[in-house]
């Protein structure tokens, strides 16, 4: 009697044992998120933009930046390393905030999280009430892919495209540990953007909460405009312009005489990154940077010659910057 207790005893033991590694098999072995509802791919194109600064090391490559000279600031700081290789166009391997290679990251980060809202999208059945959402990462995905070429490839020449090196265009997620891309030519890339933006714009509708960092209707003419500039398709620039600005373009265009002049430097701030009360601002997108700490006082950045040169001469108008 005593042995077949015993065996009964160990036959429920394991028996339970048994149960719990099937529950703990059945359990998913990490904290990954299933993306099965529009919910959630709604939250996953809150990051398919770019969130990462590119001015703090395009803007002293660019003719805007001259040598301030030596009573600048001409620390060892992070920043102002930055500032001063950008100035002479060396190669930079830093990887922090404000870095080509950081921008590099995010934006295919950015890239990543749209092609995976369009993955979903589709295993969703890619139905109408998805739409929107599509027609967003969509644009997204254009958006990012388009900085890129523009920062690491020859600016866009009909002809030269088909011959100078683009960036490679990433249209699914990633399901390799190292995955290797063709980075094609410039041509490829405009091909790709062009296609992405045209399907995107049937789509894209203003159904957000906070319209300021996605890209509304008008966000997403704008930058449709900004390519077609590039490639020189200029009654798609009226067409797509046209709707971004309304038909009223000084509403939306910087009130510099009425509300900038009057405003203290710290409201002037608070003011050009406004969400709600700056009507230019058509798309906001965040990024961590250092490069308010560090922009007045950088060495190589707009010096006193080039200021007055832009701003204090008169423009076309007869007029000086801020009077039109």
């Amino acid at each position: 009697m005593k042995y077949i207790k015993y065996t009964l005893t160990i036959a429920v033991g394991l028996l339970s044992v048994l149960t719990s590694c099937n529950d703990l098999l059945e359990e998913t072995p990490d904290n990954r998120t299933f993306i099965d509802s529009s919910d959630k791919i709604g939250e996953l194109l809150v990051g398919a933009y770019p969130d990462a600064a590119y001015v703090p090391f395009l803007e002293p490559m660019s003719d805007n930046a001259e040598d301030k000279g030596p009573n600048a600031n001409t620390s060892n700081s992070s920043g102002e390393r930055i500032n001063r290789e950008m100035f002479y166009w060396r190669d930079l391997s830093d990887t922090q905030s404000d870095t080509p290679t950081n921008y590099w990251n995010r934006a295919y980060k950015a890239i990543a999280q749209a092609n995976q809202a369009l993955e979903s999208i589709e295993e969703l059945g890619d139905g109408e009430d998805l739409s929107s959402l599509k027609g967003e990462a969509l644009i997204c995905r254009a958006y990012a892919h388009f900085m890129l070429v523009s920062i690491f490839s020859k600016a866009y020449n009909p002809a030269t495209a088909e011959s100078d090196i683009g960036i490679p265009y990433v249209m699914k997620p990633e399901d390799v540990l190292l995955q290797y891309y063709d980075r094609g030519t410039v041509a490829d890339v405009y091909s790709h953007i062009k296609s992405d933006i045209e399907e995107a714009m049937p789509l894209i509708k203003d159904k957000y909460k906070q319209p300021a960092y996605h890209f509304t209707a008008k966000a997403a003419n704008a930058f449709a405009a900004r390519f077609y500039l590039n490639t020189g398709e200029w009654e798609k620039v009226i067409t797509h312009s046209t709707i971004a600005l309304s038909s009223n373009p000084l509403l939306v265009l910087r009130n510099w005489e009425g509300v900038y002049r009057p405003a203290t430097y710290s409201q002037q701030g608070f003011q050009y990154v406004s969400a709600r009360g700056e009507p230019a601002n058509l798309l906001i997108v965040t990024a961590a940077s250092v490069y308010n700490r560090f922009h007045a006082s950088a060495r190589y950045q707009l010096n006193s010659d080039l200021a007055s040169e832009l701003f204090s001469t008169r423009n076309v108008t007869g007029k000086n910057w801020s009077m039109g």
